[in-house]
């Protein structure tokens, strides 16, 4: 007795078995290197693949580490908004369906068909960072930093010594208190949005006395970073 010759229906499905097996059009993955000044990052995918041979046996494939993969950054017009990764983030990788060589190298200036014919190949990735948790306060919108970590604002070409920082309006309530009571005391500032002190008349100057030399001289603080956010930057 001989095996029954296949069915026209079980070669195209064998066939597109493995079509399918050798196509990739999106993967999880996480950062385990990343390059800032080519913005391009290594990621190891999460996910093991599976392949079906001739033979009919499924081939286990280990999730590889893709290497050098350009990274996807929000930009749009004269907006942009960047971040570094670092290693352990988690981030989607986005498969061209045809090669992106030429392009990822700079060529922006026609339309052209790439030299390579692959199609779906895990090497034509592109990284997409992921939000894992979402990061949000009351909701709304929150842009999460690490500790340590500032917001550059403005443009990004400047150079950062050039950089202001912004005042935290808790630190120059305080020091606006501290200059006050050199001059008469003033109850605590009321806590709420805007933080304010309560009127007062103003007191009758006291009668001079032997040796007095007037209300004690304020320090102002010495560097802008004694009443500034270490969190925030700004360009002019």
């Amino acid at each position: 007795m001989t095996d029954r010759a296949p069915t026209l229906a079980g070669v195209i499905e064998r066939g597109a078995r493995g079509v399918r097996d050798r196509i990739s059009v999106c993967r999880a993955g996480y950062v385990v290197a990343y390059d800032v000044s080519t913005n391009r990052a290594d990621v190891q995918l999460v996910h093991d693949s599976a392949r079906t041979r001739p033979d009919g046996v499924i081939e286990v494939i280990a999730a590889p580490i893709l290497r050098d993969r350009p990274v996807a950054m929000l930009a749009a017009g004269h907006l942009s908004l960047t971040a570094g990764l670092r290693e352990g983030d988690r981030v989607w990788v986005i498969v061209s369906d045809v090669s992106l060589d030429e392009y990822v190298s700079g060529r922006r200036d026609e339309t052209y068909r790439p030299q390579d014919p692959r199609r779906f190949d895990l090497s034509d990735g592109i990284v997409w960072p992921m939000s894992d948790p979402p990061v949000e306060m009351d909701g709304q919108p929150v842009m999460g930093l690490r500790a340590n970590e500032a917001l550059h604002i403005g443009d990004a070409t400047t150079n950062p010594a050039a950089w202001k920082l912004l005042a935290r309006a808790d630190y120059v309530l305080a020091e606006l208190q501290n200059l006050a009571t050199h001059d008469h005391p003033l109850p605590p500032l009321v806590a709420g949005p805007f933080a304010v002190a309560p009127p007062l008349p103003a007191p009758p100057d006291p009668p001079p006395s032997a040796g007095d030399t007037g209300p004690a001289s304020y320090t102002a603080p010495l560097t802008a970073a004694a009443i500034a956010s270490s969190r925030v930057k700004v360009d002019d």
